[in-house]
């Protein structure tokens, strides 16, 4: 899913989903924005700055109790020194920052520019429509996320899901956590059913 603001594609923005999977292979440079609330951005900013970033802030457009990230999350990220910017809508990514809409005064609403090396954008991550759509008995709940059990068992018989597409937004470590669950219920669901897929 994409912001659907001018300049996602340039070679100083990136997506969380990738940053996370590999973030040695990045450099971000001295300042990083981070875009988005949820568990995930929590993670994104921590890792950035673990990495050796000076300064990771993470752009929202509303308040601490709007955050779909935990409090945990939040106090956590806060303890690592990330910087929090409230009530900022981005509206363009640039080579040197962020196009921000800075909506603290309603009445006075205003653009600014945050200057950063990278922006990571870090909102929801949605399944794949055409999963779905195009794979029959596999079904989802009203939120678009495929229903399956804490083993990974979806609606379909031999098909498993696991991380953000059956959860949500969720930090990676809880990601990983399940991951392993549901990689352990389907090797004893290959074991159990060799014959059927030698067939």
């Amino acid at each position: 899913m994409t912001l659907n603001i001018k300049g996602e594609t340039l070679g100083n923005a990136h997506f969380s989903i990738d940053y996370l999977r590999s973030p040695e292979t990045y450099r971000l440079g001295d300042k990083v924005a981070i875009i988005g609330a949820r568990n995930v951005a929590m993670d994104a900013a921590r890792t950035a700055k673990r990495s050796g970033c000076s300064e990771v802030t993470v752009l929202y457009r509303g308040n601490f109790d709007d955050m779909s990230a935990t409090k945990k999350e939040i106090e956590e990220a806060k303890e690592d020194g990330i910087l929090f910017k409230l009530y900022r809508t981005p509206v363009e990514i640039l080579d040197d920052g962020v196009k921000l809409i800075n909506k603290e005064d309603h009445n006075n609403e205003k653009e600014e520019l945050f200057k950063c090396d990278t922006t990571i954008i870090t909102i929801s991550q949605k399944p794949k429509n055409n999963i779905v759509s195009n794979t029959t008995k596999l079904e989802t709940n009203r939120s678009g996320l495929i229903i399956a059990d804490e083993k990974g068992n979806t609606t379909r018989p031999g098909v498993f899901g696991s991380g953000d597409v059956v959860t949500g937004a969720k930090t990676v470590v809880e990601a990983v956590a399940h991951a392993k669950i549901v990689a352990e219920a389907i090797e004893e669901y290959c074991k159990n059913n060799a014959w059927a897929m030698k067939a």
